[in-house]
């Protein structure tokens, strides 16, 4: 392991000795507890996901999770599409999307935030995800901000707040803030959790999603009044913006994932970070070892003189 290399703590003789090596042996219990952290760094072949999972792992946390899906990838995939389900729901009258914030989205958000917390690296996978799914999803409004300007499509984006509200004068930003964080944002974490990778599967969930959208328009009862309504130009709208919105989204994904999008210089800064912070934690060690024994021979020669004398 590459962190192993930074400590150079020059061994004395006698107990000085003994307490350095006994410090040596604590460090090479930390960095067993911590896992393997291979040199790919120097070589500028960590992926950003990959970095930050080696950089946590040497602050000792836990990075117990598989790439694999698990319960926790799991719950987290199946939370990235609350927001939009809820919005859904609220769409076809079965619950108002008042209701749902309160009962669904708000309790999501604390369970995605335990299970971040649980499982940190998997944390960060999702935030990247999340990361992601919001620049997409700003790259998307671009396209949709021509339709708008040019009269074609009307903006429905702060009607939703006023209906997560349920107040009928809230500010346009919370439902721009729904938008970018529930809809576009937890979307992407999904896509994330999946490993799904590149701009063209990303187009293909894009798509997936805004056949999702129409169908919604379709068939639930006063849909196109309050969003929009289904014209050739609308559809080709909708359709742009989420072909962009999944081309953005499964390009930054596999980037995060590519070797070469990490930059060298930054893993090497990094490195030498946790090389002082390693190096000061086995000091610290020995120094508290080192401070006991003497405290312990100097507990035990008063021992000695009062045995002596008191005999």
């Amino acid at each position: 392991m590459w962190i192993t290399d930074c400590l150079t703590v020059p061994l004395g003789s006698g107990a000085e000795g003994r307490q350095q090596a006994e410090g040596g042996d604590i460090w090479k219990e930390r960095t067993t507890a911590m896992g393997n952290i291979d040199d790919s760094s120097d070589h500028g072949s960590h992926s950003l996901v990959a970095f930050l999972s080696s950089h946590f792992s040497c602050k000792g946390l836990n990075m117990g999770i598989s790439a694999a899906i698990s319960v926790p990838r799991l719950v987290l995939t199946l939370l990235g599409f609350v927001p939009i389900a809820s919005l859904c729901m609220a769409l076809f009258q079965f619950v108002s999307l008042h209701s749902t914030l309160m009962l669904l989205i708000l309790p999501s958000l604390i369970i995605a935030s335990m299970v971040a917390m649980r499982y940190p690296m998997l944390g960060l996978e999702a935030l990247l995800g999340l990361t992601a799914g919001m620049v997409a999803t700003g790259l998307y409004d671009l396209v949709r901000l021509g339709f708008i300007v040019g009269g074609m499509w009307r903006d429905f984006i702060p009607l939703i707040g006023r209906m997560a509200l349920d107040t009928p004068d809230a500010s346009p930003l919370w439902g721009y803030l729904w938008r970018y964080i529930g809809n576009g944002g937890a979307m992407g974490m999904t896509f994330m959790m999946l490993h799904w990778r590149g701009a063209g599967t990303g187009m293909l969930y894009g798509t997936a999603i805004c056949c999702c959208l129409f169908g919604t328009l379709l068939w639930a009862p006063d849909a196109q009044v309050l969003l929009f309504r289904l014209t050739p130009l609308s559809v080709l709208g909708a359709l742009t913006g989420h072909l962009v919105y999944g081309a953005v989204l499964g390009g930054l994904t596999h980037l995060m994932d590519s070797p070469s999008v990490f930059p060298r210089r930054l893993a090497q800064v990094l490195r030498k970070r946790q090389c002082r912070t390693a190096e000061m934690t086995v000091t610290f060690r020995i120094s508290r070892e080192r401070s006991s024994v003497i405290l312990g021979d100097r507990m035990g020669f008063s021992l000695a003189v009062q045995n002596e004398y008191g005999a």
